[in-house]
Order: C-alpha cells, then structure tokens, then sequence
C-alpha cells in the first residue's frame, strides 16, 4: 500500500523546515513522489518487515535515507565520496527531531571500501550510482561483504545498456564531453569545457615553453588519465619527447582529470551474472518510470517489467535485486 496523506505531508515538513538545507527544502514539494519511490524500492526487497539497517551508497544529501526511515528502517546509513554533498545532508540530519536523526549517519566514503562490518546490512542501496562508480566491480564485491544473508541489494540505475538507443545518446555525451565542440547543450546536459581542454591547460601550465601543437599533440595522447598520470606523461616528455599513445576512441567512457566521470551505460544481465557469481539470488527488471507518479502510471510500469528479459532491452532504466544466500 502507498504511504499514507499523513506520512508523505511529515516527510514534506521535515523536508521542509526553517533550518534544512536548501536541498532539502527544494525536494519538499515532491516528497510524495520520493516517498512512493522509496516504498517501491523496499517493496523490491525480500522483507515481510522493514529492514533494519539500510545503507546508501552514494547517498548524496542523505534525504532519501530519511524517506526510508519514516517507512520503517531501523537505521540507515549513507555514504557519499562528495564530502560538501555529505555536509549538506549531515545539516538535514541536524534540522530533524533527535528521535529520527539518531537513526540516520552519513558518512564521507568510497563505495568501493563501505565503512561498515561483514554482515551488517540488510539493504543496500544503490540509486542511479553505479553509471558513475569508477570501480563498479569494486562496490559488488562490498555488496558480498555487507550484506547479511537474507538481505538484499537494490540497484536503481537510469542507464540501460541493452537499449541500443540509449547507448546511442550516451556515446555521443561522451564524445562532446570529450573532446567538444563546446559550449553545447546535449541530452539534458549543459558542457562548457571538453576535457580535452582541460588535459591541454594542465599541458600548457607544466610545459610553459611547449608549442600549441605540442600541448595539442599531448592533450589529445593523455586521454583517460587524470591529473598525477598527467603530469608523469609530461615530465617524460620534458625528458626524452616520449608521448602516451593514448587517444579517444568513440565508445570508450571519458575521464575527467580530476577523476569525474559522465555516466556509463551498465548492463543489468552482466549485473545479475556478477552478483550470482558473488553469492546472491538475483533478477533484473526493465523500468519505464512511474514509481513516483499516479496509479495508471505505477501500474503500466508493471506490467511491461513484468516481461522481464522480453522487454528489458526496450526499457531506459533498470533495477536489480540480489538477495544474499
């Protein structure tokens, strides 16, 4: 059963109040829909009861965490490697009644290295993280490591690679991050500066007596490399006119060099496989959207994932669910 009236107006309110960041109070007036989301998502676990102990991983500004609590969590644990996205939430935590933010730690990490004990998570949660994880396969490993048996792992994730249209869009996102032209607007994103441009200044600030050319000739050889493979990469060439023989090839995901990356297309049954392999019972359903709107919508969205591998390849989104064994 959907929340009640009265949980999805606390959570607004909570949400909401005088001393919450300004992030959580720009989420208050979809708190129905974030509230629908969450139950959907617990709903996807194996729990006859509301879990225990949650743990997000990459939980941003820690306000979904609060969403699952006031579904029944017992205590919920986020962790973001953004430590200003961390302080945000650690402030939303602060604003709320000492009976909910006792349950509620946020914690700056890597999900790669979860600072919590073997077997003391009964979910995990991973909502639209894993396109962006650098180690994904690290973060699964973790999952092994945390879960409880009988737990579960929920992957919630946007990017679909068996949608050949989407792995479409996203190869020509990660060209235009790239290498440009820029500025450019693209599939909802606004770049400003090809990374590219970005390894060519990094160039130029170490090598100041290096040609255009050569600055050009280098930024486009260190492609993928972040900023200390950068500076190695340049002081070769200082020595000897060594030069990576990198280059960008269409398909490969970008690099930032501070390590940032654009989100990757990730494919569920290569998920599933992996979490099977690691020790979970786990399934992938296409998801079309709707968790979050009306009735028609919720409904709709169920019954085309209820095709299961027929339909996954037509659907944008994804989300996995591995119960421990």
């Amino acid at each position: 059963m959907p929340p009640s009236a009265a949980l999805v107006d606390r959570y607004a309110s909570l949400l909401a109040a005088p001393d919450a960041p300004p992030q959580w109070q720009a989420s208050a007036p979809a708190a129905g829909s974030l509230l629908r989301l969450a139950d959907d998502l617990l709903g996807l676990g194996p729990w006859r009861e509301p879990p225990a102990v949650a743990l997000d991983a990459g939980c941003g500004d820690g306000s979904p965490l609060l969403g699952l609590v006031l579904l029944g969590v017992g205590a919920g644990i986020g962790v973001d490697l953004d430590p200003q996205r961390v302080g945000h939430g650690r402030a939303g935590v602060a604003s709320l009644p000492s009976e909910l933010a006792a349950r509620i730690d946020l914690q700056v990490g890597d999900v790669g290295a979860l600072p919590v004990a073997d077997g003391s998570v009964d979910l995990l949660l991973s909502l639209e993280g894993v396109g962006v994880y650098l180690d994904l396969d690290a973060f699964l490993r973790e999952a092994a490591r945390v879960v409880r048996p009988g737990g579960a792992v929920v992957i919630s994730e946007l990017n679909n690679a068996r949608n050949p249209r989407l792995r479409q869009s996203t190869h020509d996102l990660w060209e235009a991050y790239e290498q440009g032209p820029v500025p450019v607007d693209l599939h909802g994103h606004r770049i400003e500066t090809s990374y590219r441009d970005r390894r060519a200044a990094l160039v130029a600030e170490l090598l100041p007596d290096a040609d255009p050319a050569t600055v050009d000739r280098l930024a486009a050889a260190t492609t993928g490399l972040q900023a200390d493979a950068i500076r190695a990469a340049c002081a070769a060439h200082a020595a000897d006119g060594t030069v990576p023989p990198g280059a960008y090839r269409r398909g490969t995901m970008p690099i930032a060099p501070d390590g940032m990356v654009v989100e990757r297309p990730v494919d569920p049954l290569q998920l599933v496989a992996r979490l099977g392999e690691l020790g979970f019972a786990a399934r992938a359903r296409g998801y079309w959207g709707g968790a979050g709107g009306g009735r028609a919508v919720r409904t709709a969205n169920a019954v085309l994932a209820a095709g299961g591998r027929l339909t996954l390849g037509r659907a944008p989104s994804f989300r996995v669910v591995g119960v421990r064994r």
